[in-house]
């Protein structure tokens, strides 16, 4: 009885687009962005930069949501600071926090600074199994250094890809409305 009045309501339609649509932006943009944080982290020489940088990265997902949503509330306040800095530039305040235009992105900008360091984890380990002697034997051939991403480390990484996109469709009207 329940199912049937949510489903014949006249917001359903409206509730699934936007359940749809913030779910559809968190799996297009928290699947990609891991994917390339881990390819440039990769690609750091300086070992304590890139353990700095990993470590700070990951620090975000094991802060509680409330403290996310007071962070990201003090940040985007019309005082915050986000208009702090576009004040330096130049620019006008924002009220980003009352504007409905940009809830999606600041949904989206939440999720994806909160987990990139974390969901980037299963991905340098994927990095970490792929051969070297490719790289050296490219290198050898003469490929520069986004030659051999594009023909050894992405191929090296297609699987966990793979797997990590069917495991996030899965999700992907799961609504994750902690924040909201």
């Amino acid at each position: 009885k329940h199912f049937v009045s949510f489903v014949t309501s006249p917001m359903f339609p409206r509730l699934f687009y936007n359940t749809f649509h913030l779910s559809f932006l968190n799996l297009a943009f928290g699947f990609l962005c891991p994917i390339l944080f881990a390819l440039l982290v990769n690609e750091l020489k300086d070992n304590f930069f890139k353990k700095f940088l990993q470590t700070t990265s990951y620090m975000p997902y094991f802060i509680s949501n409330v403290v996310i949503c007071g962070m990201l509330k003090s940040f985007l306040a019309y005082d915050g600071l986000f208009n702090q800095i576009g004040a330096v530039f130049g620019m006008a305040p924002k009220s980003f926090l009352s504007n409905p235009a940009l809830f999606p992105s600041v949904i989206v900008f939440s999720d994806l600074w909160q987990s990139i360091g974390w969901n980037s984890i299963i991905y340098m380990a994927a990095l970490a199994g792929i051969d070297p002697d490719l790289y050296e034997a490219a290198h050898i051939d003469g490929c520069g250094r986004l030659r051999q991403i594009w023909h050894i480390t992405l191929p090296g990484i297609v699987p966990t890809m793979v797997t990590l996109l069917i495991l996030s469709i899965g999700g992907l009207l799961g609504a994750n409305s902690d924040k909201i």
